[in-house]
């Protein structure tokens, strides 16, 4: 799966892109997942929390980057999933 998300160059940190939504196949069991950006962000832009939002961590810089391609990897500790969230980094002067 792939998932698409905008954000404005000029978002500030903190700013959630995107959330993600997983479905347990263990449902006799109640277990927390863990959300890992495991690629596509050298510079650490960005960061996830374990609720699935992907937000802002630094100030964005479309003229030096303007779409990422982050590699998510979210895992309950027996199943993994994978997927690529796109970003694209929006100009803040409407250029």
């Amino acid at each position: 799966m792939r998932i698409l998300s905008p954000v404005n160059e000029d978002a500030l940190p903190g700013t959630v892109v995107v959330t993600l939504d997983t479905k347990d196949r263990d449902v006799d069991l109640v277990s927390p997942v863990d959300f890992y950006i495991t690629g596509g962000d050298p510079q650490s832009q960005f960061q996830i929390r374990q609720t699935g939002e992907v937000y802002v961590a630094k100030h964005l810089d479309r003229e030096s980057v303007n779409n990422y391609v982050l590699d998510v990897t979210a895992t309950d500790g027996k199943f993994i999933a994978t997927t690529k969230v796109t970003i694209d980094i929006l100009d803040a002067n409407g250029k």
